[in-house]
């Protein structure tokens, strides 16, 4: 009897994230389209910086606590289970939601940036994991990264965002983000911690529960701002959430993890490393098979992450 009212809480405390999540990402998705349309930066740009960074501080929250704790397995593998759910079942759905057009920039810079700093992570862990200087240098990484980021916004302002709209004032915006990123994680914290404590009770190991059970519940944000973005019908904000997400959870999230805390990744298996890179590589054909991602190829990016699923279901050890 006790143990079924303990699930029972669980679940309600799941809930509860999960509206927590989807509320706070309709007021942060506001607030940033707000953001383009004030500074006429293109919305790409925005879900590159200001929705990545804000949406990817579930995965750097878990991955720290995990890493201070002196679970590397856990704090990598949530990186790279968040990835793969971010590139395979995330996109897949908002083209459910709205095909998606992939623009030159995403296509030719973004992409290939998230495929290089993935293989750059699986080299290093697999000769002596993340040490210090090797947490570093994904800082360095990131800065420069979001220095060019920066740089771009700044030489390739849009003239006419959505001119016949009114726009929102500034303290409206900072009250939204704030709102907005307070729920996003308050909410994904909730999921996650009730939902680890189910996946426990029926013997799952710690690799599964990060990949998975972590992964998703992190990952919930950008799932819910990408699916609201491709709703409202901003498909810019919808791909550069989920393209500037993959790259922070590397260089954001595990560079520091690494500097305060070496994270080895001796409990990953080949077939994690494998799906991680493969799951932006298939991102990035798809989008180059016409600059589009449209309702066929969202069903293969959802199913291969569900592939991956019951592998590791089946595999669980």
């Amino acid at each position: 009897m006790y143990f079924c009212s303990m699930i029972f809480v669980q679940i309600i405390f799941i809930a509860l994230g999960m509206a927590l999540v989807l509320w706070g990402a309709d007021r942060f998705t506001d607030a940033s389209t707000a953001i383009a349309r004030r500074y006429r930066i293109s919305e790409l740009v925005i879900g590159l910086t200001v929705v990545a960074i804000g949406t990817s501080l579930p995965e750097f929250m878990v991955s720290l606590f995990s890493a201070l704790r002196g679970s590397s397995d856990m704090s990598v593998g949530n990186i790279m289970g968040s990835n793969i759910f971010n590139a395979l079942m995330i996109v897949g759905a908002s083209s459910i939601i709205l095909p998606l057009s992939i623009s030159k920039r995403a296509l030719f810079t973004d992409m290939p940036v998230a495929i290089g700093i993935s293989i750059i992570l699986v080299i290093l862990g697999c000769q002596d994991g993340l040490s210090r200087w090797d947490g570093v240098g994904l800082v360095l990484i990131f800065s420069a990264y979001l220095g060019w980021t920066t740089y771009y916004a700044r030489h390739h302002r849009t003239q006419d965002l959505y001119p016949e709209e009114k726009i929102m004032p500034p303290m409206h915006i900072v009250l939204y983000l704030l709102i907005g990123v307070l729920c996003l994680v308050v909410g994904a914290r909730l999921m996650v911690d009730n939902a680890v404590k189910l996946a426990q009770a029926v013997g799952v190991s710690e690799r599964v529960i990060a990949i998975t059970v972590l992964a998703t519940g992190t990952s919930l944000p950008e799932f819910a701002t990408s699916l609201v973005a491709a709703y409202k019908g901003r498909e810019g904000l919808a791909i550069g959430n989920v393209l500037g997400s993959n790259i922070f959870n590397i260089l954001f999230a595990l560079g520091p993890c690494a500097i305060i805390h070496p994270l080895m990744m001796n409990g990953l298996k080949v077939a994690d490393f494998c799906y991680f890179i493969g799951s932006v590589t298939l991102l990035f054909v798809l989008s180059a098979m016409g600059g589009r991602i449209g309702r066929v190829k969202g069903s293969i990016l959802i199913l291969a992450y569900l592939i991956y699923v019951a592998l590791l279901i089946t595999y669980r050890n």
